[in-house]
């Protein structure tokens, strides 16, 4: 087991770190979002139209041990295929405590479904990697109406 330990970790729309006090916001927690097709002809995967962060907060595990520790971040799509991979290093050596944020300019969604931003830690000593977080994200991909059935349904909304 590494001498880490992820505190939390959150996706959100935005992170704003204060400068005097280091204190970080976090702006939008998303849980869910919604995603409406402009054109019925888009065929997936669909890329997700704005920026996402994924903010972790480390710490370490034995008080004031510095060390550094390696660690994966992973976003899965509800069939489990791998959409983003990265691995790094949690450096808490000079601090007790670090935070890492993603910043992912937009995403492949090929289905609707909860996508998993999952973060691991090797274990130490080995190839192994344990799930340390897994945030769910609640995705909705909307097609929108044929032009048929828009006209219909302005056609009805009017009496006629």
């Amino acid at each position: 087991m590494p001498d880490i330990r992820l505190v939390w970790s959150v996706v959100c729309a935005r992170s704003v770190i204060d400068k005097e006090s280091n204190n970080v916001s976090l702006i939008d927690a998303l849980e869910q979002i919604q995603v409406e097709l402009v054109r019925s002809t888009a065929k997936a995967p669909v890329h997700l139209p704005f920026r996402i962060e994924w903010v972790t907060l480390w710490t370490r595990l034995l008080g004031e041990v510095p060390t550094v520790g390696r660690a994966r971040d992973t976003i899965e799509s509800p069939d489990g295929t791998v959409l983003f991979e990265n691995e790094y290093d949690v450096d808490v050596h000079k601090k007790r405590r670090t935070r890492v944020t993603r910043r992912l300019g937009g995403l492949p969604l090929p289905a609707s479904g909860t996508y998993r931003f999952l973060t691991h830690t090797q274990v130490e000593g080995h190839d192994t990697w344990q799930v340390v977080s897994d945030v769910p994200l609640e995705i909705s991909i909307k097609k929108p109406a044929k032009a048929a059935d828009t006209r219909r349904a302005n056609k009805a909304a009017r009496g006629k």
